[in-house]
């Protein structure tokens, strides 16, 4: 796994590790009289010889997709969090190192082409957003408004889509139906 690892680093532009484990503590909301502490610890931080940041969450399991960390409400909010701990700009990468063996690869979001295969940039093409530094403002305030809530104490049920209803396990308890949201997977409970 490692070897095959290491092939797939090769066939990157020339970087340098800058961090590995590298500890952020967040206070947040970034504005507000009550804040929470938030530490993450994100598994490496490089620099490209171009002076880009290149933030990498190492995954071993299925392919992930930016996707889920697009939209009213991120899906997969690990390394968006990360990217605003980090302070990353319009030129930075995002991306998981996907190691598992025979699917050995990155899948990110960049400003811009970063040489990196599978990192995706942010000019509109391929699905991808056009505005890379309104994905990171995005992100700010996305992380900043679930801080908002958490220390508010709102703990009301809102799903963020359909499928969050499919794993949830309280349906004896829920009211979400009474408030508009039907969950109609076809099956009876």
């Amino acid at each position: 796994v490692l070897e095959e690892w290491l092939e797939t680093e090769l066939l990157r532009p020339g970087f340098r590790v800058k961090a590995t484990e590298a500890d952020f503590t967040l206070q947040l909301p970034q504005s507000g009289s009550q804040q929470v502490t938030i530490r993450v610890k994100a598994d490496r931080i490089d620099e490209d010889e171009e002076g880009r940041t290149i933030l990498i969450d190492y995954k071993t399991g299925a392919p992930q997709s930016f996707r889920k960390w697009l939209g009213e409400r991120i899906e997969e909010p690990q390394l968006p969090l990360y990217a605003v701990a980090a302070g990353l700009s319009e030129l930075d990468v995002v991306t998981y190192g996907r190691v598992r063996t025979g699917q050995m690869g990155f899948e990110g979001l960049s400003g811009e082409g970063s040489g990196i295969k599978g990192v995706t940039a942010c000019d509109g093409k391929r699905g991808a957003p056009d505005d890379w530094d309104a994905v990171l403002q995005l992100w700010r305030e996305q992380v900043n408004a679930l801080a908002a809530e958490f220390v508010a104490g709102r703990s009301e049920v809102a799903p963020r889509d359909e499928k969050a209803c499919n794993y949830c396990g309280l349906e004896s308890i829920c009211r979400i139906e009474e408030r508009g949201f039907v969950s109609d997977s076809g099956e009876e409970s």
